[in-house]
């Protein structure tokens, strides 16, 4: 172990590293992030500890081999998973073309798109942002996005902008809303709403508390 100044100890062996350390590092191999981003999230929780990215590329990859298999790209495994989640009512699809794509897919459209909607509200507009911002990011079951979005259409549909909103949120609803994208399998090519606004909290904020919060299987 070496230290490198003002207690910041540089990290090169898993046998320095704590149970809890390896455990996280093996975790976030699971979603194969690049090892700069696994760095940049255990500097963010570990502030006095340097790991150095050999040892995180070790780790990170004994984590994607336990959960996807010794498969260089995973795909197999992959593949299984996303056809095991079809089989119960999930969606996988293989090969989507770029028109069944949604290119820009991130919080900020949608906060703008429910904030647009807000408009000429006056005392509605409080109680309007709170439901949009639930259809897109609360945890529901299918059934229950209907029901609220239903109810939503009826307390807001004879407003303009706030119809938009709400139209511009159901037709996008299976790759936007949590109710649906919590069941989805993404690869590189195609991006939903749960990938994208944790990858803006990363990038914003250089910290993640629990991978958790990833919505990948």
């Amino acid at each position: 172990m070496h230290v490198i100044g003002h207690g910041v100890q540089l990290l090169t062996l898993e046998k320095q590293l704590e149970p809890d350390e390896i455990d996280r590092v093996v975790g976030l191999g699971r979603s194969n992030l690049p090892v700069s981003k696994v760095r940049e999230i255990m500097d963010a929780l570990y502030p006095e500890r340097m790991f150095c990215p050999s040892l995180l590329s070790r780790l990170k990859d004994r984590g994607r081999v336990l959960h996807l298999g010794p498969e260089v790209d995973s795909m197999g495994r992959f593949f299984e998973m996303g056809y095991g989640m079809k089989a119960t009512g999930g969606v996988f699809h293989v090969n989507l073309t770029s028109a069944l794509q949604l290119k820009s897919v991130v919080m900020q459209h949608f906060e703008d798109v429910i904030l647009k909607g807000s408009t000429g509200l006056s005392g509605l507009a409080k109680s309007f942002k709170a439901e949009g911002n639930a259809l897109v990011y609360a945890t529901m079951s299918k059934v229950e996005f209907q029901t609220r979005f239903d109810r939503a259409k009826t307390t807001y549909g004879e407003y303009k902008e706030a119809d938009k909103a709400l139209c511009s949120i159901y037709r996008h609803k299976e790759k936007v809303c949590r109710a649906f994208t919590g069941n989805v399998f993404t690869c590189s090519s195609l991006a939903t709403q749960r990938g994208e606004s944790m990858n803006y909290v990363i990038k914003e904020n250089g910290k993640v508390l629990m991978l958790q919060y990833f919505n990948v299987a």
